[in-house]
């Protein structure tokens, strides 16, 4: 509320605050869903990612079976910095875009001594889903929902990114 007084110069209750936040996350999902990218022609890579984060949670946050390790852990060692074990959930980000194939030599990548790299792919259509609620999986298969909504018929080049997390590429590979 203090932030929006100092912007607007207008008070506004806590209560109608919270008000308006949940108004508006109800439109959240048509704003998403209004402004997807159209489908490209077939000369365009379809392109999709896929990567994990690990988000220190409240003790009440994390998932049951890491809450059952966390509460029979013994501390055999002292954990390094910014360890943080049965702490965590992990969030799974996604995203699908198109990509114009672009061939790249060595050079360009790893030019000279001097000389700068070429430039890279140019992306357009980019279309991102994170979540921390959903599981890795149901992510993964929202990812490959776009990517299908896009290229129904699976005329164009189709990649996809990973770090190399096996159930990751399990997922990516079943979808």
């Amino acid at each position: 509320t203090t932030a929006i007084e100092r912007a607007t110069g207008q008070h506004v209750g806590k209560r109608q605050v919270e008000a308006m936040t949940v108004a508006a996350a109800g439109d959240v999902e048509a704003f998403y869903t209004s402004r997807r990218p159209e489908p490209v022609g077939p000369g365009m890579v379809l392109a999709m990612s896929a990567d994990a984060k690990g988000l220190v949670m409240r003790p009440e946050a994390v998932r049951p079976a890491t809450a059952q390790a966390a509460a029979r852990q013994k501390l055999a060692t002292r954990l390094t910095a910014g360890e943080k074990r049965n702490k965590k959930r992990m969030a799974e980000v996604v995203a699908v875009f198109d990509v114009a194939p672009a061939v790249r030599g060595v050079a360009d990548i790893l030019p000279p001594d001097g000389h700068t790299p070429g430039p890279g792919p140019v992306i357009s259509g980019k279309w991102l889903a994170a979540s921390v609620e959903h599981e890795a999986a149901d992510m993964i298969t929202t990812m490959a929902g776009e990517a299908h909504r896009r290229d129904p018929t699976h005329q164009r080049v189709w990649i996809c990114l990973v770090d190399g997390n096996v159930h990751q590429i399990d997922r990516v590979t079943a979808e």
